[in-house]
């Protein structure tokens, strides 16, 4: 007998695949839902990245809005008028309402350049400190500031029966400002940007506050929205400042009240490295703390100047006229005073080499700002340039 011998047939389902056949398209299904994961996955991390971008982009939008605001506004009371570039101090004195001053306590640190070339800057220890006066008679056109119940200045100034218990008024000084956060950026130092304003009193109000009826010093800490300090003659009284005192850089907010000497012509009261107090620091009610904060996890905050007849933005000069800064390494941009009011007299701020000697006698035609802040989700930074005609 004579057996034949058959090759087995693929074992074959009731639907006609064989069981490699079904092997294989499992493992195609597989590697497609791999695929599609890791599309997912890059999708979800660039909408991640741009929605962090989107966030930082706006939180500058938001800062610059309020700088360029400040910027606009008038800074000055004078018949030559209110604007920065109307005050030629190369042959004009100082002006007698309202002042300007830049502060670069150093130069900035050069880090190299971008993928543009593009030279690429950091700067910290920089700030704007100004007054500025609002126009017109619509409600947003006038500033307030809380007092305390049962303080004189509650009906004075420009008094709004729907808010009482504030001030009114259309001066004010204005100050931007980095402090050190405490944290890094992969090595690199962050900080806060913080603004303060504080009102000026009107006239004859701070003759009723300062003569007749003078407040305690105790109580500097519930008037942290006016531009008020101790009186430097005698520490027990308040001395609420008009715009024409604000002229004198010692009576204005966050410096020393030092009248003669080292540290004479508004050095700032934290230092070194020389800053200003934010909300929070001189012992305000801890439901404000924070109020003054403009952005977190700034790397730098750098102010350029263009001066008249240049063709480029640069750094403030060194002011080699008055030793307080010289002394300090500072340079410092201010349109000074000509003021005497005991215990200060600037009658000699054109006499080079006294600590009342204005700094530099230059003329500012624009500013040039430049931020930049730190994403730590997306590990990103981004960065905005204000260019401002003053």
């Amino acid at each position: 007998m004579i057996l034949s011998v058959r090759s087995p047939e693929p074992c074959r389902q009731r639907n006609g695949f064989t069981i490699t056949e079904l092997l294989v398209a499992m493992s195609l299904i597989i590697f497609m839902m791999a695929i599609f994961a890791e599309a997912f996955h890059v999708g979800t991390d660039t909408f991640h990245q741009l929605k962090g971008l989107g966030d930082l982009q706006e939180k500058l939008r938001g800062a610059t809005t309020l700088l360029r605001r400040d910027l606009r506004a008038d800074h000055f009371d004078e018949a030559r008028g209110n604007r920065l570039s109307d005050q030629d101090l190369t042959v004009q004195g100082p002006p007698s309402h309202g002042f300007f001053r830049i502060w670069q306590g150093s130069a900035p640190v050069f880090e190299g350049t971008d993928q543009d070339g593009l030279p690429s800057y950091r700067a910290t220890d920089q700030f704007l400190h100004f007054t500025i006066k609002l126009r017109g008679n619509r409600p947003d056109d006038f500033l307030t500031a809380s007092v305390p119940t049962g303080s004189l200045l509650q009906g004075l100034g420009l008094p709004d029966l729907r808010a009482p218990g504030t001030y009114r008024a259309q001066w004010a000084e204005v100050a931007y400002f980095l402090r050190a956060n405490g944290t890094t950026a992969e090595g690199t130092p962050l900080y806060s940007l913080y603004r303060r304003q504080l009102l000026a009193v009107l006239s004859p109000d701070d003759l009723l506050l300062n003569v007749t009826n003078p407040i305690s010093s105790t109580l500097w800490p519930l008037y942290y929205e006016l531009s008020s300090k101790p009186d430097p003659t005698t520490l027990l009284w308040l001395f609420f400042n008009t715009p024409d005192q604000l002229t004198i850089p010692q009576r204005r907010f966050g410096t020393l009240p030092d009248p003669t000497g080292a540290l004479a012509g508004g050095v700032p009261v934290l230092g070194p490295p020389w800053n200003y107090p934010r909300l929070g620091d001189r012992g305000e009610s801890p439901l404000v703390i924070g109020d003054d904060l403009v952005l977190s996890d700034v790397i730098s905050f750098e102010v350029r100047i263009l001066m008249d007849g240049a063709t480029d933005f640069i750094d403030v000069p060194f002011p080699s006229n008055n030793p307080v800064f010289n002394n300090l390494g500072a340079h410092v941009f201010d349109t000074w005073s000509q003021a005497v009011s005991p215990p200060y007299d600037y009658s000699t701020w054109n006499t080079a080499g006294s600590d009342k000697s204005i700094p530099l006698r230059i003329r500012v035609r624009a500013l040039q700002i430049t931020i930049r802040i730190w994403d730590l989700k997306t590990e990103r930074t981004r960065q905005v340039t204000v260019v401002q005609d003053m």
